[in-house]
């Protein structure tokens, strides 16, 4: 499970002191808590709540978004810099090519890009955007290399490209949580 939010009250109301990580989105601002490895019982909360919080691609207000764990490649959990978060919803005629090209070309194409530790995918069926894929970073750059690039040029990238809808991206730096937690 993978949880991830921008009310730290409601953090820490629903989870109390479970270990999260804090990042901030390098072109807004936001503050963005996001915790891996959930209880599944211990998400359900959030999977209701979220159904009525502010879209996460508008990032107006307060949201969450929780979702179970469908593929994860590299080191998940190694120390990293920087994450990119990919939001999106599926085309539903196109959305079981859309994960086979994301489970067999897309992912595995990306963590073997030098500097991406480690890439996993999630799912959260009764909430708008229904899929986020994880990208755990040595630093943003990363995604601005040539070989970071090179990935996505393929007939069947392209092809699947038609089934990608409401696709949001966030690239990320991690944030000191004490630096947080001091109001800064």
């Amino acid at each position: 499970m993978i949880v991830l939010g921008t009310d730290y009250s409601a953090k820490t109301e629903t989870y109390g002191h479970e270990p999260f990580e804090t990042l901030r989105d390098v072109d807004r601002g936001t503050k963005i808590w996001m915790s891996r490895d959930l209880d599944p019982e211990v998400c359900a909360p959030v999977t209701r709540q979220s159904r009525q919080a502010a879209s996460v691609v508008e990032l107006n207000g307060t949201w969450l978004w929780c979702g179970t764990e469908l593929l994860a490649l590299g080191e998940v959990g190694t120390s990293v810099s920087g994450y990119r978060l990919v939001f999106m919803d599926a085309e539903p005629t196109l959305e079981a090519e859309l994960n086979s090209w994301y489970d067999e070309e897309h992912l595995p194409g990306l963590v073997s890009v030098v500097g991406v530790q480690w890439a996993a995918r999630y799912r959260a069926p009764t909430v708008s955007p229904q899929y986020l894929a994880v990208y755990g970073l040595d630093s943003l750059e990363v995604c601005e290399s040539s070989e970071w690039r090179n990935v996505g040029n393929t007939d069947w990238s392209k092809r699947i490209r038609a089934a990608i809808l409401n696709r949001y991206r966030s690239d990320c730096a991690v944030w000191n949580s004490a630096a947080v937690n001091e109001g800064e």
